[in-house]
């Protein structure tokens, strides 16, 4: 008797997950991101400096990741969103420890690997003001990984020796988003803040993305 009742309600379960109408958005996400990282972590970028009388105050990085939401309900679209992105280093900023003066923004070119990877999971809620047009918004938790050469240099034919360190905390995304057909696209802006240490980092980003709308 309990085997059928069992059965039973595994199949009414089915039948419930097969009349509510869901929805799974997969697609690739490009940022350009300005880092105002944390004094703590300042001194951890010696390809950027060496020179113990300043630190690396902020960092300017372009990169791009995947992207998954999921509404268990597409008429209220309120649901669970993931992500990962790997961006690299255009540009760095350094500031006096004596003064806390910043220097000018220099450029920094990649000759060694060296990124900031980007894992994110997340409450996500989208609401549409018309059939194709809406807004989203994206409010969770975000863990930081940095690889870090100790050389970056042309025509390097040395080893080069990586360290990594890790950070987490929270992010929010706020943007428009455009449904055409079983496409859509996203343009918005990113905040974070890193929590790991005293002094916390903050960084705000400018995200484009796009992807496919599964409906089930």
């Amino acid at each position: 008797m309990r085997r059928v009742l069992f059965f039973f309600l595994f199949v009414l379960s089915l039948s419930f997950l097969g009349a509510v109408p869901m929805e799974f958005y997969l697609g690739g996400r490009f940022i350009a991101e300005r880092d105002f990282i944390s004094k703590e972590t300042g001194g951890s970028f010696p390809t950027m400096n060496s020179n113990p009388e300043y630190y690396v105050g902020n960092i300017s990085r372009l990169g791009g990741g995947i992207e998954m939401t999921y509404f268990p309900y597409a008429p209220i679209k309120l649901g669970l969103t993931a992500g990962y992105q790997m961006l690299f280093p255009i540009g760095y900023q350094l500031v006096s420890v004596s003064t806390g003066e910043s220097g000018d923004v220099k450029t920094y070119v990649n000759y060694s690997y060296f990124a900031k990877h980007n894992i994110t999971l997340a409450l996500a809620y989208s609401l549409m003001t018309a059939e194709s047009v809406g807004l989203y918004a994206d409010a969770g938790a975000l863990f930081v990984i940095h690889t870090i050469p100790d050389v970056s240099r042309p025509n390097n034919k040395g080893d080069v020796n990586y360290s990594s360190f890790s950070e987490y905390g929270v992010y929010g995304d706020l943007g428009v988003l455009l449904i055409h057909d079983d496409a859509y696209y996203k343009i918005g802006a990113r905040f974070q803040g890193l929590l790991s240490h005293e002094s916390p980092g903050i960084s705000a980003a400018i995200t484009v993305s796009g992807g496919y709308r599964f409906a089930f």
